[in-house]
């Protein structure tokens, strides 16, 4: 048995200062590039009426559409970066903050927002044309209601706004999240539903929305490393969700499923610094 990957905006909050030192190195930064530049090739970044990143966590995608970009959308455009953490977005301020003191001007366009996946009444009918949720919708306990709004708030002009997901067919530190089991054979391990870790599964989620010209592609990605102990401790002890699944383990456990998570990273990558793998799976549609 499991239980869902889904967890609360505290839970992301606690998680936040963490999360953003991945924002320019980690495992969204490749698949986020990839879903940008499809973007652009679709529905050019240069007729932008309004951007909207939903579940934004640490800022990849706005980070990539500014620097690749931004120079191209129109003034009159919008950027708007949203999640339901208050503590993600708080984060976010900061780094928008640090990004324009360091000479990235263009950071000024930026808006934050809090705002639930499934709720985007802060926005009109047909007034987004380019909509993206990187890793979220897996969370979502409502995915489809968050894609029915997704297809409602984007435009009908120029083809069709354009909307792009992600989500993770597998990776080497979701398979270390599993290694708490091995000392308690009795918890339910989060786990991402077979809806998203697929490419015929993303793909009829869009279609089944009402997405047209869906196409799925894999991208491979990394999470960076400095230390064995250092990462597995993280994934143990950080992720959110696991301080959860957790809390209730002894020290000792806690220990001896560290020790077990340090020797497979080490039997996988045997210097440090160096890089998990995983392999995300990238969709896009139009409305």
């Amino acid at each position: 048995m499991s239980q869902t990957l889904s967890s609360s905006a505290d839970e992301w909050s606690r998680f936040a200062p963490s999360f953003m030192k991945m924002a320019a190195d980690g495992p969204g930064v490749l698949p986020a590039h990839s879903m940008v530049a499809a973007a652009d090739g679709s529905y050019a970044f240069s007729s932008a009426s309004l951007i909207l990143d939903i579940g934004t966590g640490p800022g990849q995608i706005p980070s990539a559409i500014l620097g690749a970009y931004g120079h191209t959308i129109p003034e009159s455009a919008r950027l708007v970066a949203s999640d339901f953490s208050a503590g993600i977005v708080e984060q976010l301020e900061q780094r928008k903050k640090l990004e324009i003191e360091n000479g990235h001007s263009l950071w000024a366009r930026l808006e934050t927002m809090v705002c639930d996946a499934t709720d985007l009444s802060a926005f009109s009918d047909g007034s987004v044309s380019h909509a993206f949720a990187g890793f979220v919708l897996f969370m979502v306990p409502q995915a489809r209601v968050a894609l029915d709004e997704i297809h409602r708030v984007l435009s009908s002009q120029n083809g069709g706004g354009f909307f792009a997901l992600s989500s993770w067919q597998g990776s080497e530190w979701i398979e270390l999240m599993s290694f708490v089991t091995k000392v308690r054979p009795d918890k339910l391990l989060p786990q991402l539903g077979p809806t998203w870790r697929t490419v015929e599964g993303i793909r009829g989620e869009l279609e089944a929305t009402g997405f047209q010209g869906v196409e799925v592609h894999s991208v491979e990605t990394y999470m960076p490393f400095e230390d064995h102990d250092e990462i597995a401790r993280y994934i143990l002890t950080e992720f959110p969700g696991m301080k959860r699944l957790t809390s209730d383990m002894t020290r000792q456990e806690l220990e001896r499923t560290r020790d077990l998570m340090v020797e497979d990273i080490k039997s996988r990558h045997p210097t440090a610094p160096g890089r998990l793998v995983g392999t995300a799976l990238v969709g896009v549609g139009r409305k």
